[in-house]
């Protein structure tokens, strides 16, 4: 039987604690998923105050390898993003997920890394997720010089 690993991650303390943002869309989405695919839903790994691109440096992340090393598993995320943003090409997670053989369920899909079209797809995803955190670091970064004006 298809058991789904949910994997839930906000960047921030203050994204963990609001009320139908956050987790807990996140928490909905994956039950979901699980529904939808007649997957056994397994017990969440969350991470809060962590970016996407420092996921592969956390021991949840360690945990859920161990996981996922059942070929049964796979992973659940509410978005890709959720999962991983590409920073300085940091592709750690992608590459332990294609090693463990773990496809990833989102809600409508089920991305394949092992499936060209897919890997590229995730890959692009990744980039783009990077790219945005880049652009958000330097807004936050000119509202504070901005501020000691």
């Amino acid at each position: 039987m298809l058991k789904l690993l949910p994997f839930h991650r906000v960047s921030t303390q203050e994204q963990a604690r609001q009320n139908g943002e956050g987790l807990d869309r996140q928490r909905y989405s994956t039950r979901m998923i699980a529904l939808a695919n007649g997957a056994e839903l397994l017990p969440a790994i969350e991470v809060a105050d962590v970016s996407g691109s420092d996921v592969d440096k956390t021991p949840e992340w360690a945990q859920a390898l161990r996981i996922l090393a059942d070929p049964d598993t796979h992973l659940a995320v509410d978005a890709i993003d959720r999962l991983l943003r590409a920073d300085a090409f940091n592709f750690r997670v992608m590459r332990d997920l294609l090693e463990t053989g773990t496809k990833i369920y989102t809600p409508g899909k089920v991305v394949d890394l092992t499936s060209p079209e897919d890997g590229f797809m995730a890959g692009l995803f990744a980039l783009l997720g990077g790219r945005e955190k880049a652009e958000i670091k330097k807004r936050i970064q000119a509202g504070r010089e901005a501020a000691r004006r």
